[in-house]
């Protein structure tokens, strides 16, 4: 994570794995790092980092892998009781 400031970017936070989402509240920066299944929160102003809490039901359980995307999709396929669109969208009727 970085802050802007007039001299250019600082490093607020390296080494986050898969960092999801931000929120702040007061002089805190808070995100999620899947990957490590942890709540950061991050000082804007000191740059000081915490752990917030740890064990998140977040992402895929640990020894699970993720499968590959599919090699078929059905985008625009008909649909089955209507007359179709040109979008593959059924209109009543």
């Amino acid at each position: 994570m970085l802050r802007l400031d007039d001299e250019g970017p600082v490093v607020l936070a390296d080494g986050l794995g898969a960092p999801q989402g931000l929120a702040v509240h007061g002089d805190d920066l808070f995100t999620v790092d899947v990957e490590q299944r942890r709540l950061w929160s991050v000082s804007r102003t000191t740059g000081e980092c915490r752990v917030e809490a740890e064990d998140l039901a977040v992402g895929l359980p640990p020894g699970v892998e993720r499968r590959p995307d599919p090699a078929l999709f059905a985008h625009g396929v008909p649909t089955v009781g209507g007359k179709p669109t040109p979008q593959g969208h059924a209109e009543a009727g």
